[in-house]
């Protein structure tokens, strides 16, 4: 007999491929299923998150909105003379809790503006303009807290440094940096700013430094993430002050971190475009 062909010595190797090609498409097609489904559920985790979240900011909103009208009210008649004349000190308290009434009012609507649309950001309005006033605003608002603590602050910033920033969300940033260093500081918070070029584009570094304990390396990423408070942090707290200060920086293509200082405590630091950007 002649030797089998090779097409023949071939068969049998080749006779189970139609089976295992069905084993692998039928496994392919389970876990084609299971991904979908996996999918599925995802996206309805995530429709319920959403909901939840709308939920929460309309129930917020209305908790905040409901005792600021009620005490911008009250601020307004005191001012207007309402409960009898006022010294030149108490206009001035007065004026600054309305002021800080207005803020967060705007902020509120922002927040909410910003929760209409999915995956929205923060609503920005960027403009160049000194840094210095901005700065000295945010000092301002929190005098009594800084005198409280007998707290020492230190501006060095020029007054003809320029940036683009939103005021609403740099004094946002602001309040939240300076509160915290008003909490950890021992006796001094320095405010600082200069012109740096970050991968060459020209950016403005704000700093706001303090000499209290500091941030431990293991924290000092971890601290701008929402609901993250660092070991030793004031109770109370929700961990979304920094989370904030990131977002409200990032939309501006700015960054914020913080480091050590070299005399101890914490310097936060974070960019802002440059005025002729």
């Amino acid at each position: 007999m002649g030797r089998p062909s090779q097409d023949e010595e071939r068969a049998p190797a080749d006779s189970g491929r139609p089976a295992r090609l069905e084993q692998e498409l039928l496994r392919a097609g389970r876990e084609l299923h299971r991904l979908s489904r996996e999918n599925e559920a995802l996206v309805e985790r995530l429709r319920l998150e959403r909901a939840d979240r709308e939920e929460l900011l309309a129930v917020a909103s209305h908790e905040l909105r409901t005792p600021l009208t009620v005490i911008r009210g009250f601020l307004r008649l005191l001012l207007a003379g309402e409960a009898g004349p006022l010294t030149e000190e108490q206009r001035r308290f007065l004026e600054e809790s309305h002021r800080s009434c207005e803020k967060l009012d705007a902020f509120v609507e922002k927040v909410l503006e910003a929760s209409r649309e999915p995956g929205a950001g923060a609503v920005l309005e960027v403009s160049s303009a000194p840094l210095l006033p901005a700065i000295q605003e945010a000092c301002d608002s929190l005098r009594s807290i800084l005198a409280e603590r007998g707290l020492v602050v230190v501006v060095g910033v020029e007054a003809s440094l320029r940036a683009r920033f939103d005021p609403g969300a740099l004094d946002r940033v602001l309040l939240n940096l300076l509160g915290n260093a008003a909490r950890f500081a021992r006796s001094r918070v320095e405010i600082a700013a200069r012109e740096v070029r970050v991968e060459g584009r020209p950016m403005v570094e704000v700093c706001v430094a303090d000499d209290g304990p500091g941030v431990a390396p293991q924290d000092r990423e971890r601290v701008f993430e929402p609901w993250v408070q660092a070991a030793g942090a004031h109770p109370g707290g929700l961990g979304l002050g920094l989370a904030i200060c990131r977002r409200l920086i990032e939309a501006h293509g700015g960054r914020i971190a913080v480091s050590a200082c070299r005399s101890g405590g914490s310097r936060f630091a974070f960019t802002l475009p440059g005025a002729g950007q």
